[in-house]
């Protein structure tokens, strides 16, 4: 037995009669209309699992019936109902996206095998497409996620430029050239603090993002700058050595600049963070096999902890044991190479000092 719902739309009275009383012994719901305008009608007030449609009814078709039925229901399942040995009528009903057909004159076990596979096709679709939307949007969730972790760790950083910056300007308020610098330098932070909430507030807006070509070499020198900026004037800290950059000419990705950017300016940043200000730092970036481009960021700093090179890189791992970061560089840098195809691995280097590679996907334009 089941409950499965039928709507039988048949001119032919007796025989939609007859197809309903039998159905309904066998466990069947069905309901009957002699005609296209009752059969919408109906339809309207009561979605069914399955409406058995006759392709010939007088006045409006069969086609034209499915077509207004789609409009009620866009899952509407529809098995039509053809006369022997109409092909092209079959053909063009399963075109027009019917989920099977059956021909007059049709043995009922005929009938009633047709019926119950496209009741379960229907619900098949149905659960693969709530399976499918409910996974778009634990990965649309996972991605904002990973988008806030990074924004989080971006604008952390500078707010302790900013904080460092405030403490000592209180210190040497009365030496004008210093307290001026200071003053730019805190803006240019927080000016490089609303960039990244408003990149940020678009992608959640949106809930995508929007990418172009990205050129390696200039995405590289803006995180390197952006990254020696933040880390190099934190208070009295002396000067730091910039990075070398060695990086591979005509190198280009689709992607999306700012966040692939912001991903590669927390590993310079924590490289920048875990040298001497004269330590050198090393961003190097090279065509790799299997259409990656492999980004490299090196230095001769304390390099990881034992911690980090034996576990899963999880949010709040930080690469530092003082307070006041939120460990999220690693994690977010992790998460982009993942969006953009490719992955990121690390490790302490023989002679002293930490690496992290960066590996990534060069696609092909998408469809925008």
């Amino acid at each position: 037995m089941n409950d499965h719902t039928l709507l039988i739309i048949e001119d032919r009275k007796t025989l939609a009669l007859n197809y309903a009383d039998w159905l309904r012994v066998r466990g069947w719901k069905p309901q009957v209309a002699f005609s296209g305008a009752q059969g919408i009608e109906a339809y309207q007030a009561t979605h069914f699992d399955v409406v058995l449609l006759d392709v010939r009814l007088p006045g409006m078709d069969g086609f034209e019936v499915f077509a207004r039925l789609r409009e009620i229901d866009p899952d509407v399942c529809v098995v039509f109902h053809t006369a022997y040995g109409d092909i092209p009528s079959a053909v063009k009903a399963l075109k027009l996206g019917g989920m099977d057909f059956v021909e007059k004159p049709v043995a009922n076990d005929v009938l009633l095998e047709k019926l119950r596979l496209a009741s379960e096709g229907k619900r098949n679709a149905i659960e693969a497409r709530a399976k499918q939307k409910a996974e778009a949007e634990t990965k649309m969730q996972a991605q904002i996620l990973t988008l806030a972790a990074g924004m989080a760790h971006k604008i952390n950083g500078k707010l302790a430029a900013i904080r460092a910056n405030q403490g000592v300007l209180e210190k040497r308020w009365a030496e004008k050239e210093w307290r001026e610098q200071a003053i730019c330098r805190t803006q240019e932070i927080c000016d490089i603090c609303h960039a990244s909430l408003r990149v940020f507030t678009m992608l959640v807006k949106k809930h995508e993002m929007p990418v172009a070509l990205v050129p390696i070499e200039e995405m590289l020198q803006q995180a390197a700058k952006t990254a020696l900026f933040v880390t190099g004037y934190r208070g009295d800290q002396p000067e730091r050595r910039p990075p070398k950059l060695e990086i591979a000419t005509g190198l280009s990705v689709w992607a999306n600049f700012d966040i692939l950017e912001a991903a590669l300016e927390c590993l310079v940043e924590n490289a920048v963070d875990s040298s001497a200000p004269d330590g050198e730092i090393t961003v190097a970036a090279a065509a790799g096999v299997d259409g990656l481009i492999n980004i490299r960021v090196e230095d001769k700093g304390h390099g990881f902890q034992e911690r980090l090179l034996q576990k899963q890189i999880e949010p709040f791992t930080s690469t530092r044991s003082d307070f006041g970061h939120l460990g999220f560089g690693l994690y977010f840098a992790t998460e982009v190479a993942k969006l953009y195809g490719g992955e990121l691995s690390y490790g302490n280097r023989p002679d002293g000092g930490a690496f992290v590679n960066f590996a990534l996907k060069q696609k092909s334009q998408p469809n925008l």
